[in-house]
């Protein structure tokens, strides 16, 4: 039960900017194992945000030496929350994602060697996807701060179904004159006793995901397990839209 818990960040991390639709920002993340400094590997986003929120998203993931072990690309185009994305493994060729087919929302996942398997979700307002955890957030941080409890679905693409979870904010305190925001994301089931619960640290204002822990959405080397790891995410930069992105326009 473990294995299902993958990562929900992640991560839609805001300046001059660039696009008519928005501003391109670049983030660098950091997984280290918990517990230690051996770093695990890192993550490397480049965001479109409009008013706050994610249009697209790409993360190339690299090893300690900085070779690519996977890529993704986002589409927040229908939903923030719950956006159309594909995830690469380089290693292994393993693909994971979710993508809409007219008015259904599919997830999906390729095992190498094996067809690509897909399983349609129930679309609303509650569903959460992916990186789509971050829009979730920065739509619900006012909310959580207010000390509510958050009910959400949670899609898992590598298990091809969704699970019903719940944030909530378990502390805030200042550090250097930013307000930290602690929440917790736990399943809210029975299925708590078996999977570990995500904690997560943001900044409110700027609202902006500092600190991941829990298990991951990166495969192992051994392609079974995914790694459980501590994210540390460093400043937000303002770049040039990348040239892919000016290409799709």
């Amino acid at each position: 039960m473990i294995k299902m818990m993958t990562s929900v960040a992640l991560i839609g991390l805001s300046s001059a900017a660039l696009a008519a639709d928005g501003e391109w920002i670049k983030v660098t993340g950091t997984a280290s194992k918990p517990g230690s400094d051996k770093l695990l590997y890192t993550e490397h986003h480049q965001i479109l945000r409009n008013d706050g929120l994610p249009l697209r998203h790409r993360v190339q993931y690299r090893d300690p030496q900085g070779e690519l072990i996977a890529d993704k690309q986002v589409d927040y185009s229908r939903s923030a929350a719950a956006p159309a994305f594909e995830l690469r493994d380089s290693r292994s060729n393993y693909q994971e994602g979710a993508r809409y087919n007219g008015e259904q929302y599919l997830l999906f996942r390729t095992e190498p060697g094996s067809e690509q398997e897909s399983k349609a979700q129930d679309l609303g307002p509650d569903l959460v996807v992916d990186a789509g955890f971050d829009g979730f957030v920065r739509q619900n941080i006012a909310s959580l701060r207010q000390g509510k409890t958050i009910d959400f679905r949670l899609g898992v693409a590598g298990s091809l179904r969704s699970f019903d979870f719940r944030a909530k904010m378990t502390g805030e305190r200042q550090l250097e004159g930013r307000t930290l925001v602690d929440i917790r994301v736990e399943p809210d089931s029975m299925l708590r006793w078996f999977v570990d619960p995500l904690e997560l640290v943001y900044a409110a204002d700027p609202v902006q995901l500092l600190e991941y822990r829990g298990r991951t959405n990166i495969r192992k080397p051994d392609g079974d397990s995914r790694y459980d790891a501590v994210i540390r995410f460093g400043d937000e930069q303002a770049i040039e839209a990348p040239e892919s992105a000016a290409a799709q326009r």
